[in-house]
């Protein structure tokens, strides 16, 4: 322990002793809490360069400031602010003249952040605590966050994806859209609106696909289910330039429309379901396919079309109408 409690004085001319300061202290290593001195102290680390000053003392600790941009640690109680920047230059990378910029050993923050303007993430990002941002995130690399990443305008997935391995993407009143990528979840995807996807796939290997009060779209891809069904209750599933399969499940539309604009409607192990009556499927021509309880009556439909009678019966089964010069003519077999 380096002690110096008293400074020295000298023979003046004003008046005959005069306080001088104390002579730096000279030391092969750092000061610490239990080395004592006046407050101002200098200390010098011959051996690194740098130069502490004494600041304060509390408690009977001595707390030493190191003043030189050398390789020390420095601990701070308070906010520490940078005119421009706070860079830590050590390993690979160039440190931009503003912002913070941390090189290759990473930086560790366990307490909630705070960001107002954009931040480049060039390597993986994890986050244990709280992450507030303000202005745009970009990553380069992988997104691991053990509670929930909420996004006040959307995530979006330049050239890979978005994966949620056991938890779920949920969209409460926006998109999840892809641009040329794929949607990938082995559990749950939910959507309050709409499912877009311009130019890869919506695919889902062993659940199914739900739009509740939105629509399911695919531009120029196709919309997949191996094992599950396709289910949209208030909405329309949409493929412009791809098909809509469902290997192994069912295709359900409530309230809405299927519409494969330059593709196909599969369902391979399953059924095409239309649950309103009166509703059906319409062929090349504007020619329906519609089924209902009793006689078709003023039901519109060009000629050609067929309709179903659920409940027919009698001597000659009218069970099948076809429109023909404007009526509909049932069709009776011996």
């Amino acid at each position: 322990m380096s002690v110096r409690l008293e400074n020295d004085s000298a023979y003046g001319f004003s008046r005959a002793l005069v306080g001088v300061s104390a002579a730096p202290i000279i030391s092969r290593r750092n000061p610490t809490a239990a080395d004592r001195a006046q407050i101002g102290q200098i200390w010098v680390n011959r051996t690194t360069g740098i130069c502490f000053f004494l600041t304060s003392i509390v408690a009977n600790s001595y707390t030493w400031y190191a003043a030189a941009a050398a390789a020390a640690a420095y601990t701070a109680a308070g906010l520490v602010t940078g005119g421009t920047g706070l860079v830590a230059t050590t390993g690979a990378g160039t440190p931009s003249t503003r912002g913070v910029h941390v090189a290759a050993d990473g930086a560790s923050i366990t307490g909630a952040v705070t960001i107002v303007g954009n931040t480049d993430i060039t390597g993986t990002f994890g986050v244990t605590g709280v992450q507030t941002h303000t202005g745009a995130v970009g990553v380069t690399g992988a997104i691991t966050a053990t509670t929930t990443i909420t996004a006040g305008t959307g995530f979006t997935a330049t050239t890979g994806g978005v994966l949620a391995s056991a938890g779920n993407i949920v969209a409460t009143a926006g998109n999840i859209s892809t641009g040329a990528g794929s949607i990938t979840s082995a559990t749950t995807v939910t959507a309050g609106t709409n499912i877009i996807s311009t130019a890869g796939y919506i695919r889902a290997i062993n659940g199914a696909i739900y739009s509740t009060l939105g629509n399911i779209y695919a531009t120029a891809g196709n919309i997949y289910s191996t094992l599950g069904n396709i289910y949209c209750t208030a909405g329309n599933i949409y493929s412009t330039l791809g098909n809509i399969t469902a290997v192994e499940g069912n295709i359900v539309c409530t309230l809405g429309d299927i519409t494969a604009t330059e593709g196909d409607i599969t369902a391979s192990n399953g059924d095409v379901i239309i649950s309103t009556a009166t509703t059906g499927i319409t062929l090349p021509g504007g020619v329906r396919i519609v089924t209902g309880a009793g006689a078709p009556g003023a039901l519109a439909a060009p000629d050609g079309s067929l309709y179903l009678c659920t409940n027919g019966g009698g001597a000659h089964n009218t069970t099948l109408y076809v429109k023909c010069t404007a009526a509909w003519e049932v069709v009776t077999s011996a």
